[in-house]
């Protein structure tokens, strides 16, 4: 599992670390998401959360990314 991450106190203390935020606008929140089991590649999935951290996004957030990057290129490369 991975770690959790770190969320601000209630408090609104101000001594606390700025929420991560991407460089990259988020996906479009989906009301319909399907859960999924896969097998991965243990240093495959060692880059992607090495990447969602850099992102500041969350490793679903980072596979689904990535997923709809993949689809896109390839209904490119089929047009």
């Amino acid at each position: 599992m991975r770690a959790a991450q770190t969320a601000l106190p209630a408090s609104g203390d101000a001594s606390a670390p700025a929420p991560i935020r991407s460089a990259q606008p988020a996906a479009p929140a989906r009301k319909n998401k399907v859960r999924v089991l896969i097998s991965i590649d243990p240093h495959l999935l060692s880059a992607v959360d090495t990447l969602a951290r850099d992102k500041g996004l969350s490793r679903a957030g980072t596979m689904s990314l990535a997923c709809a990057e993949f689809v896109k290129r390839d209904r490119q490369e089929s047009a």
